[in-house]
């Protein structure tokens, strides 16, 4: 078989270490952006001995960066569609994977994934490594099909399979592996080198050999429509279970989606207000969450009863909100609410009317105040110095400008997509990357245009009689609540004066 040219871990991963005996491996370990949530196989490559300027420190951190970058657009230069994929058994999907990374095979990796988490993860890498490509975080060549600076290579001697349930095998991997590492070779992109490596492209390279323990490395396998498949989430899910007694099929949550993206936002916001967690569960995608809602049974009566005990009531009301979709795809804004939260003696109301916040705290502390989305600063880093105000400025201005919601559809419903607002983050930190590179011949500044026309286009699209008549309801709602709220406060006052 040949050596694998992929990297070990990843930017932010803890590092890893070769698994001790009765340990199990999570695949959820490993970062997004990797060809396939495969079990690492070696150690990050060895730091560079630091010089006297202690460059070399910042240099070794920096290996591991470029090394997840490169794993990730590599497995993007290998997808491409899909098929039906698995294997016959549990430990045939093992080896298939095995034999896929040996063969530097991403999609062949990506086919023997559970289907369901193949598309939640394939669309994000993709736009991920495009992203990463654009800012130079990673080099053109990246995209090629192969990579240079990782090898790696693994023996495996056996496999133990531990039947968990009818459609949930663990199997225990046993063998060896062999990492080599060239941070010289890895697709580095110029601002990555410019700003990490003070312009010099890092030369650190290392060879790791070790074993998989005594007790080997637990994969977990799921069965899908009579083909097993190796699964991210439900390896996660195995490892926390511990000794509890696995759920049957018929216990597991059931999904509960919505007809449209507003819908199923509205329920997923006012189970959180009810505190419903089953109702909060089965809101969520269920290729993103198959295994949470499967294992939910072990832990889902204890924390519903905790939290009931807690004291804590929620109402929220004036609840309005907005969407756009793409395809099988959308995002919900919020374009109002009233939400008050009560316990121990407090109460804190918070009023979101489309322009400003307004808070009021009463109780053991009391306090006030108001933010508007027209008073915000452009740019926002809360530190020691901020004023309640100021965050509530800024708060009120992404909601005013940012669709926070991501959902998408299954089977003919619209579920939340906890994966696909992570996304949007990364838009985001790609955007902030754009206007940070005022070098760059204007683009940033016609990049930040053109994203403000687009957010005004996808925001709302209602005729613009429609806006402005909804506009003065929600400003005569305002003038209500506050003039309520004033008269409250001036009860308030009054009775603490007679006290």
């Amino acid at each position: 078989m040949s050596d694998l040219n992929l990297p070990p871990s990843g930017d932010g991963a803890i590092p890893w270490s070769p698994p001790t005996p009765g340990t199990t491996w999570s695949p959820g370990d490993a970062p997004v952006g990797q060809p396939l949530p495969s079990p690492p196989v070696g150690p990050p490559p060895a730091p560079i001995e630091p010089d006297s300027g202690g460059r070399g420190k910042r240099i070794g951190a920096m290996v591991g960066a470029g090394a997840l970058l490169a794993a990730g657009v590599f497995a993007v230069s290998r997808i491409a569609g899909g098929s039906s994929g698995g294997a016959a058994s549990p430990e045939d999907a093992v080896q298939a994977m095995f034999d896929a990374l040996e063969q530097e095979d991403a999609l062949g990796a990506l086919d023997v994934l559970l289907p369901g988490e193949r598309r939640t993860f394939r669309q994000p890498m993709v736009d991920l490594m495009s992203e990463l490509e654009r800012l130079e975080v990673v080099s053109p060549d990246a995209a090629l099909d192969g990579m240079s600076g990782i090898d790696l290579h693994f023996e495996l001697d056996d496999f133990e399979v531990d039947e968990v349930d009818d459609d949930i095998a663990d199997v225990a991997v046993f063998g060896t592996y062999r990492v080599s590492s060239d941070a010289g070779q890895l697709p580095i992109g110029d601002f990555l080198i410019e700003e990490g490596f003070d312009g010099e492209r890092p030369d650190a390279a290392s060879t790791e050999d070790g074993d998989f323990g005594p007790q080997g490395l637990v994969v977990t396998t799921v069965e899908h429509d009579g083909r097993w498949y190796v699964s991210l989430w439900y390896s996660v899910a195995e490892q926390l279970r511990g000794t509890s007694s696995l759920p049957t099929r018929d216990e597991a949550v059931v999904p509960q989606g919505g007809d449209s993206p507003e819908e199923i936002a509205a329920q997923f916001i006012q189970a959180m207000g009810d505190l419903d967690l089953e109702l909060m569960l089965a809101s969520l995608h269920p290729d993103e969450f198959e295994a949470l809602q499967r294992y939910a049974p072990i832990f889902l009566d204890d924390a519903q009863r905790q939290l009931d005990d807690a004291g804590i009531q929620v109402k929220i009301s004036e609840l309005e909100l907005r969407s756009s979709t793409s395809g099988d795809t959308g995002a919900v804004g919020i374009e109002s609410f009233a939400l008050e939260l009560s316990g121990d003696g407090d109460r804190v109301v918070v009023d979101w009317d489309g322009e400003c916040i307004t808070w009021e705290l009463t109780g053991s502390d009391e306090s006030s105040g108001t933010g508007c989305a027209a008073d915000a600063a452009d740019s926002f880093t809360p530190d020691s110095d901020t004023s309640p105000e100021q965050g509530a400025a800024a708060f009120a201005k992404a909601l005013q400008d940012t669709e926070i919601i991501r959902v998408a559809t299954f089977e003919g419903d619209w579920y939340i997509s906890l994966v696909g607002s992570a996304r949007r983050n990364g838009e985001c930190v790609g955007a902030a990357r754009t206007r940070g590179s005022p070098g760059r011949d204007g683009q940033h500044r016609r990049g930040a245009r053109l994203a403000r026309f687009r957010r005004a286009r996808g925001l709302d699209r209602r005729p613009l009689g429609r806006r402005l008549v909804d506009r003065r309801r929600v400003q005569r709602r305002r003038r209500v609540r506050h003039g309520n709220r004033r008269l409250d406060g001036q009860l308030q006052q009054q009775r603490r004066l007679d006290r």
